[in-house]
């Protein structure tokens, strides 16, 4: 949907908005921006994201929902009813509809009396109004929607306290306290960090720019050639192969066709196997032998570049002539 329809909210309520990815840097920069905003008393719609969110969203994903479902009123747990908030499949698309296949009947979900969560989410009450707050109403045992969504919020700086006029001890409820200085000192911390990392990268790319691109090309015809990438990793290496392989498999940047890439990691199975029947240090030697074809190629990541599983599995890769390359991370 993009993130077009938010500036309206934005704007009427006077809060700030920032679109984020997903990575670590992402997220970190996001933080930044709503900091920032907050310090100098702004509150607009930013987009941290522009490498995949553009203003208007996908045009061609609107569209194939608006092909299959259409708008109706949806009711809301704690809310009710509210006209034109949710989809329901089009006529056309019937027999797929899980309403009518399994003649469900309208659900109405009943809140306890004690429970405000209603007015909560509406904005009317604050959750250390609602009697059962911190008591009948925990996370272990909450007893509506809202007390859940509250604590997974992201509010800066935090502390629990509870209410002077409460009486019902600490931790009752949270409330944002973020001083001037505190949010300072977080800011800082935060630019600190990107510069690290920015500084990383760059030396990086200097160092190795040349030899990557030719990788590339080289990969580039191993992928015409029908060839495809085995990624490996330990512990967070081994997190890195996974989102490797999926960036070959279903990439983000349009107009780029999806490569054939797989991770060698996620079969928890075959590696438990492996490392009790024979040996840890040949879980990734022995599915390339299984899998793998001549031409193929290997990528292994680490942090130290010594895993013994990693140097088994490129010096196997080699025996069976793929191109094999090592990151170190």
């Amino acid at each position: 949907m993009g993130y077009s329809e938010y500036e309206a909210i934005s704007a009427r309520y006077q809060v700030p908005i920032v679109v984020t990815g997903f990575e670590p840097l992402d997220i970190l920069e996001g933080t930044l921006m709503t900091v920032r905003q907050l310090e100098a008393g702004n509150a607009v719609v930013e987009n941290q994201y522009a490498r995949a969110v553009e203003r208007e969203g996908n045009r061609v994903a609107q569209n194939l929902v608006s092909e299959v479902f259409e708008i109706c009123d949806r009711k809301w747990r704690g809310v009710g009813s509210i006209p034109k908030s949710g989809y329901r499949l089009r006529y056309e698309f019937r027999d797929h509809d899980a309403e009518r296949l399994f003649e469900v009947e309208e659900i109405d979900t009943k809140e306890p009396a004690i429970c405000i969560s209603g007015q909560i989410l509406k904005g009317i009450k604050k959750p250390h109004d609602c009697p059962a707050f911190g008591t009948l109403c925990t996370p272990q045992s909450p007893l509506g929607a809202t007390y859940g969504l509250r604590r997974r919020r992201v509010r800066g700086v935090l502390r629990l306290r509870a209410p002077p006029e409460s009486g019902r001890g600490p931790a009752c409820c949270l409330k944002a306290t973020a001083p001037r200085a505190a949010v300072h000192a977080l800011s800082e911390k935060v630019l600190r960090k990107c510069r690290e990392s920015v500084e990383v990268k760059e030396k990086f790319f200097r160092l190795y720019a040349e030899q990557i691109a030719e990788l590339c090309e080289k990969m580039a015809g191993r992928f015409q050639a029908g060839h495809e990438l085995w990624v490996m990793g330990n512990g967070g290496s081994a997190c890195d192969a996974q989102h490797v392989a999926v960036e070959f498999i279903h990439p983000i940047i349009d107009k780029r066709r999806a490569l054939p890439a797989r991770d060698l990691v996620s079969q928890i199975p075959v590696l438990t196997a492996i490392s009790n029947d024979k040996d840890y240090a040949k879980i990734f030697v022995d599915q390339l032998a299984l899998w793998a074809k001549p031409g193929d190629m290997a990528l292994a990541i680490s942090t130290s570049g010594q895993s013994p599983n990693l140097i088994y599995a490129l010096q196997a890769a080699r025996k069976k002539e793929l191109l094999d390359h090592r990151v170190l991370r």
